[in-house]
């Protein structure tokens, strides 16, 4: 699985010449890629700890999350 995203990676970056719409492709390609391994993290957290603190893992992972869509979006508006 990871090795067909670097080879998509690697193929739209070789055809995007400064495209903008290509750029967020990737951009988003990859934020939902590490966005999917923080929940599933997460969710191993809660699954196999058993102290109460365990339920602040799913709030920490949606605020990391939040953040990398932010700070994704800021140079698509340049």
């Amino acid at each position: 699985y990871g090795n067909q995203l670097i080879l998509i990676g690697k193929s739209i970056k070789q055809h995007a010449h400064g495209d903008l719409g290509v750029n967020a492709v990737v951009i988003h390609i990859l934020g939902d890629v590490l966005n999917n391994l923080g929940v599933i993290a997460a969710a191993l957290v809660m699954m196999l700890v058993r102290s109460p603190e365990r339920f602040y893992a799913d709030p920490a992972v949606s605020m990391g999350i939040a953040v990398m869509i932010a700070s994704s979006a800021l140079p698509l508006s340049k």
